[in-house]
């Protein structure tokens, strides 16, 4: 069974559309993982977004779970913004 070598992870990267997600959003989802993952952005075009996660986790298992609260997390956020549930 191979080792999982949780130093040599790569960017997990994602294009999200602007139109859903929000940059005020990723700013929050950021805040509430920092002690979890580094991101990273790049504009793909006027409403796209390349958004890189890299994990700091240590197991495959703890990366997968932090990926999939962090996407719901942020989409989340998003719609809770446009409900104008949150205030920025």
């Amino acid at each position: 069974m191979a080792s999982f070598d949780s130093s040599n992870l790569p960017a997990i990267s994602r294009t999200v559309n602007l139109t859903i997600y929000s940059r005020s959003a990723l700013a929050a989802t950021q805040a509430a993982f920092k002690e979890h993952c580094r991101v990273s952005t790049a504009p793909v075009s006027s409403d796209h977004l390349l958004v890189s996660i890299m994990p700091l986790m240590t197991t495959p298992e703890e990366v997968r779970t932090m990926l999939l609260e962090f996407w719901n997390y942020y989409l989340d956020r998003s719609c809770q913004e446009k409900l104008g549930e949150v205030r920025l």
